[in-house]
């Protein structure tokens, strides 16, 4: 038996797998609209907020590291209310709402794990 934690991670690999494989024609779903898939067809409580953040923060990347920065992401940080920030608090919101989205994810997969092995 795998540790609670690689046994997570191998429930959400296979977890995702199936999504991908059922949600995945005729509109190709992938990355955080494929989690977001998932969340919604297990009526995950909360979801739609750790969607929100995962989005946002893949805009933020998208308009400030991987491109010049400009008017996207300048509403890119406006939306996410960082604006006023300086740029270590920037980091500090942004390193909490990961976390809180990795405590989220974790409780949510062990209780599919948990719903799985009292199944078998």
């Amino acid at each position: 038996m795998l540790p609670q934690g690689r046994q997570e991670i191998s429930w959400l690999d296979k977890l995702l797998k199936f999504f991908f494989l059922h949600f995945r024609q005729p509109k190709r779903l992938c990355g955080i609209s494929l989690l977001d898939k998932v969340f919604k067809h297990r009526n995950i409580s909360d979801a739609e907020r750790h969607v929100k953040f995962l989005r946002n923060l893949q805009e933020l990347r998208s308009t400030s590291v991987a491109h010049r920065k400009g008017d996207k992401y300048i509403k890119a940080v406006k939306r996410m209310g960082i604006d006023c920030f300086s740029l270590d608090e920037v980091i500090k919101i942004l390193f909490l709402d990961a976390i809180r989205f990795l405590g989220f994810l974790s409780q949510n997969i062990r209780m599919f794990v948990d719903r799985e092995n009292k199944s078998k």
